[in-house]
């Protein structure tokens, strides 16, 4: 319980923030997904009297790309990516550098052809279904969907080396993330059905709690 009501304004900002999906009001929906991180950044400062850079650029990164969300175009779009990418990065560079066994990392190093096949062939089966739609914006898309399945990899690996809570914390970041990518994607470009909306919105409030948390309990000297 104790808990909980530390972490009460973002449920309560969370919860308005899917409600305002539910029943479509998108710029109070918008207006409410802005204050999310704010709110990561505000809980995260009230309990460290120091400020890690890490912790700016991720959130900063993330912070840039929600604010420039609902203008996408062919020339924010890849903006928006880049600034998701930043934090992306950042995290998947933070679970190798935290990678205590030399030999988790040559694992990773020698997976990297298999890994790279498999996203040769996710790259060409996407461009197989989508790849008319999305125009020009196809190859910046398929880059960071080649970065997102990175992400998601390294933050996977280095749980499972070791299985410290904190970064399962990331896990769930990265799976909303991925999460997130997926139903846009069939929100743009099968159908705007109001249920990809909703998930969407859920896959924020959630992975960004799950930010909330790992910001706070990490530490970031270990870097």
């Amino acid at each position: 319980m104790k808990k909980f009501l530390q972490w009460k304004w973002y449920l309560l900002l969370s919860l308005l923030y899917m409600l305002a999906t539910v029943f479509e009001w998108e710029p109070v929906r918008d207006l409410l997904r802005l204050g999310l991180l704010p709110l990561v950044f505000g809980f995260y400062a009230s309990r460290h009297s120091k400020l890690s850079g890490w912790v700016w650029a991720i959130l900063g990164g993330y912070y840039i790309a929600d604010v420039l969300q609902p203008w996408t175009t062919p020339v924010i779009a890849p903006i928006i990516l880049i600034g998701y990418s930043i934090g992306h990065l950042i995290i998947s560079y933070i679970c190798y550098r935290c990678m205590e066994d030399f030999n988790v990392k040559r694992i990773l190093f020698s997976a990297i052809p298999f890994i790279a096949l498999w996203l040769i062939y996710f790259n060409y089966s996407m461009k197989d279904i989508f790849g008319a739609q999305m125009g020009e914006s196809y190859p910046y898309i398929m880059a960071y969907a080649i970065l997102l399945s990175v992400y998601f990899i390294i933050t996977l690996i280095k749980f499972f080396n070791d299985e410290q809570k904190v970064f399962l914390y990331l896990v769930i970041v990265a799976l909303t993330f991925v999460g997130r990518y997926i139903v846009m994607g069939m929100y743009y470009y099968v159908t705007p059905a109001l249920i990809f909306e909703i998930s969407f919105s859920f896959a924020t409030a959630a992975g960004y709690f799950f930010l909330m948390r790992f910001v706070d309990e990490f530490d970031f000297k270990r870097i």
